[in-house]
């Protein structure tokens, strides 16, 4: 059990099976925490490739937030999903795929956690009170950059 829990504050847990594992979740309730922020300061977030998110603000302050290792760690997971999957017929799942399926997950959600809270951070710091991402349908996933670059776009 985590030790930096209040266990009093505790309302709900939550028990949910995933790829042959369990995973549980602690829902608590927080007091919300009112912050000064300015709605007229904005954060734009463009989202790339190697530099995944670029966050520039009306207030002279801006970041970068590296993609490399995110790449690196999709492109990783692509390899040994394929060379598990050779010569195998289509549809094919194992054990080992879907243990590497939960890493990368679990390894995604982690980096987009942290990312999400550096840029909630800055703007908490910078009183930063209004967030806008750049975002189109098919942003990535329809964008034909030749077959490398194609895989390394879209992380799915």
């Amino acid at each position: 059990m985590p030790s930096n829990l209040d266990y009093k504050s505790i309302r709900e847990f939550r028990i949910l099976p995933r790829n042959g594992c369990f995973y549980v979740e602690f829902v608590y309730k927080l007091e919300a925490i009112n912050s000064d922020v300015n709605p007229d300061f904005v954060l734009g977030i463009d989202p790339g490739l190697n530099n995944w998110l670029t966050c520039i603000s009306n207030v002279g302050t801006s970041f970068i937030v590296d993609g490399k290792h995110l790449k690196s760690l999709n492109q990783f997971y692509n390899k040994q999903v394929a060379t598990i999957k050779e010569k195998k017929p289509q549809g094919f799942w194992s054990n080992k795929l879907a243990a590497i399926t939960e890493k990368r997950n679990r390894q995604m959600r982690d980096t987009v956690n942290k990312a999400a809270r550096k840029v909630i951070s800055h703007c908490l710091t910078n009183k930063i009170g209004t967030l806008v991402f750049g975002w189109n349908k098919r942003h990535f996933g329809s964008s034909n950059m030749g077959r490398v670059n194609n895989q390394k776009a879209f992380f799915g």
